[in-house]
This record gives C-alpha cells, sequence and structure tokens, in this order.
C-alpha cells in the first residue's frame, strides 16, 4: 500500500508493518502503482508527474506542465503494459481538463494525446478507461497503439 505523508511517499505492508519512505513528494496530489513496482504520482499541485521504483530511488520527472500547451497535472494512472498512463491536465488553449495518454518513456516536456475533454478523474482497469461525464459513470476501451478511445 503507498500513501503520501507529509512531504513523502511511503509504503507498507497490506499485512502490516512499519512504513518505509520511498521518495520524496512535495504537495502531492494523486498516484499509481503498477504490477511491475513503478510509482506514478503528481507533486507541486500539478506542477509534474513523477515515476518512482517502488524500492525507491531518485524519481523521475515523466510530464511537466508546458506554458500555454498544458498545466495543474493530476491524476496519473498506468494502462496495462507498464510504460503508458492516462493523466488530467488543463489544456491550455482552451482552458477545458483533459484526459490525456502518455508514455513514461518520451521527454517529459512531449507532445500527448488528447483523448477526451473531461472534468473527472480517470480509472483504468485493463483496456478501460472510466469517467464520470454528464452525471454518469462512463467506460471506454483505450487503444494505446492507435492513441484514442474506442
Amino acid at each position: 500500500i503507498a500513501f503520501f505523508k507529509g512531504t513523502g511517499l511511503w509504503k507498507v505492508r497490506a499485512s502490516g508493518g512499519e512504513p518505509v519512505q520511498i521518495a520524496q513528494a512535495r504537495r502531492p496530489s494523486s498516484g499509481s502503482w503498477n504490477t511491475d513496482g513503478t510509482l506514478l504520482y503528481s507533486v507541486e499541485h500539478g506542477k509534474a508527474i513523477l515515476t518512482v521504483p517502488s524500492g525507491g530511488g531518485t524519481p523521475r520527472i515523466v510530464r511537466a506542465q508546458r506554458p500555454g500547451v498544458r498545466s495543474a497535472l493530476w491524476w496519473p494512472v498506468h494502462v496495462g503494459d507498464g510504460s503508458a498512463f492516462v493523466y488530467s491536465a488543463i489544456d491550455d488553449a482552451t482552458g477545458r481538463r483533459t484526459l490525456y495518454l502518455a508514455r513514461m518513456d518520451e521527454a517529459s516536456d512531449g507532445a500527448d494525446t488528447p483523448l477526451i475533454i473531461n472534468d473527472s478523474n480517470p480509472l483504468v482497469a485493463g483496456d478501460r478507461v472510466f469517467y464520470i461525464s454528464d452525471g454518469e459513470l462512463k467506460v471506454q476501451r483505450l487503444d494505446v497503439a492507435a492513441g484514442r478511445l474506442v
């Protein structure tokens, strides 16, 4: 189980025990833990999304705000294959919150694929993306290779 405490990202076994700090996390807001042990988390009120192995280490920025392009990066969620993830950010051109598809192995300031304009936080299970739209729970399949919801 991973959680934020103070200015850190921590983990504790589900069976109990002493919590262990994994990395620093100034002003964190959300995160996701993949089956390969990689954690993604948002810091500094959405200034950046970082990744770190669950065993600890130096966090690496995988997405950063780009003035005039995107800001307030929140709710990173791993997508099946490990390197792809979905996150929510403000599209600075429209001022609207948008869900984006990105890859951890691409440049942190790269252009990501917009999936849908939506104010809700994404949840991902397998190749399905769940979100709220007009007060209703929606689910769509994510085609990572094509970079779109189908």
